[in-house]
Order: C-alpha cells, then sequence, then structure tokens
C-alpha cells in the first residue's frame, strides 16, 4: 500500500529545490557579468618612440629587424605620414583609451610585421593591441598605394632608365651599372663554363645560366 507525502512537506522540499536552482543560476549570472567587465576593461599600455626602439637595438639589430636602417626608415615615414595621421573626435578627444598611435608607430609596426615579426610580439613592443597590429599594416598598405612617389611604373624613356640604373649602382658592392629593377632577388657575377666542361656533365652552356 502506497503512503502519500504531506502536501505540506512536499510544497516545502519543491520549494527548496527552486531555491537551490535559483541561487545557483544567479551565481552563475554574477560570475558571467564579472568576467564580461574584466573583458571589457581596457589594458593600460605605454606607446614606445620609435627612435628608443633603435637606440636598443643599435644599427646592426635595427637593420636585421626592419630589413632597413633608421635612416630609409624616417625618409620613407616623410613619404607616407600624411596618409598615416591618426583622427581626433570633434570635441578635442584623443579617440583612444591609451591615446592616439602616432604615424612613425605605425609604419614601424608594419615593417617589422612584413619582416616576419610575431604579431603578439610586436604589440608588447610598441604597447598596442594585438589587433592594432593588423590594423597598422593595412594603414600601411593603402597609404603606399596612395603615394604618388611610390608608384610602381617603369619609364620609357632611355635617359630616365640610366638614372634608375645609377640609383641601383650606387646600391651595389659589386659596381653593377646595368640594373632598373629587381623584385626579390639579386645579381652576381657568373662564369660562362668551358665546352669541354658542359661535355662532361652532359649540359648545354646556357643551362648554366639558371
Amino acid at each position: 500500500m502506497t503512503s502519500h507525502p504531506n502536501p505540506h512537506e512536499f510544497t516545502t522540499l519543491v520549494v527548496a529545490v527552486l531555491s537551490e536552482i535559483a541561487g545557483e543560476e544567479l551565481g552563475l549570472e554574477e560570475e558571467e557579468k564579472e568576467k564580461s567587465e574584466k573583458i571589457c576593461q581596457h589594458t593600460k599600455r605605454i606607446r614606445k618612440k620609435v627612435n628608443d626602439v633603435f637606440s636598443e637595438l643599435g644599427p646592426c639589430y635595427t637593420r636585421r629587424a626592419y630589413r632597413m636602417d633608421s635612416r630609409s626608415f624616417w625618409c620613407l615615414h616623410r613619404m607616407l605620414k600624411p596618409w598615416l595621421q591618426g583622427t581626433r573626435k570633434e570635441n578635442g578627444g584623443g579617440g583612444a583609451w591609451n591615446g592616439l598611435i602616432d604615424s612613425e608607430i605605425r609604419l614601424s609596426t608594419a615593417i617589422r610585421h612584413f619582416a616576419g615579426g610575431r604579431p603578439d610580439d610586436i604589440c608588447l613592443v610598441h604597447g598596442m593591441s594585438h589587433t592594432e597590429v593588423f590594423n597598422s599594416v593595412w594603414k600601411v598598405v593603402d597609404a603606399v598605394l596612395n603615394c604618388d612617389g611610390l608608384t610602381i611604373g617603369f619609364p620609357e624613356d632611355y635617359n630616365k632608365q640610366r638614372e634608375i640604373a645609377k640609383g641601383f649602382e650606387k646600391k651595389s658592392y659589386a659596381g653593377f651599372d646595368c640594373c632598373a629593377g629587381a623584385i626579390d632577388g639579386m645579381l652576381l657575377w657568373i662564369e660562362k663554363p668551358h665546352a669541354r666542361d658542359c661535355d662532361n656533365s652532359e649540359v648545354g652552356a646556357k643551362k648554366f645560366y639558371f
């Protein structure tokens, strides 16, 4: 014979269970809210001057890290600066929690990225977020595309071609005076193999130029 539970005891039990469930859900909501607030809080960062980075690296490691020396960097910066300037709010505010990111920092960040630097390391060096590293990269790409001085084109005039070749000659340790352009490569002298050597290797002389 089955006995029916006391209605009062049953009601008390149900209320207790529901209260416990509600308490757990409330605790979870507060925990999620606390996590959300922590995520929304901005990280305090200190912008580092590019010249300070150059000084710490020294000339040798600056060239290794940027694939250019500091003088070339500032020359490039002068050309791209008009398109890398930060924007301010109408009321005069900085527009960013840690202040605007200067044009030279944008350029430094992008070049370090192009040279193979890791974004998570670059953002620590320059005092910016991981996202701003990629923002800087695309801002610099857009600046290069908008800069007339960096427009890629090859003149048809022979005298202008010779002027370009003279510029390459100044950079050439071997004194090459016939180069008017190079893309991801290098020039080097090569001595044509003797016909006897070609016969021994069973490869024609022209193949050696590859």
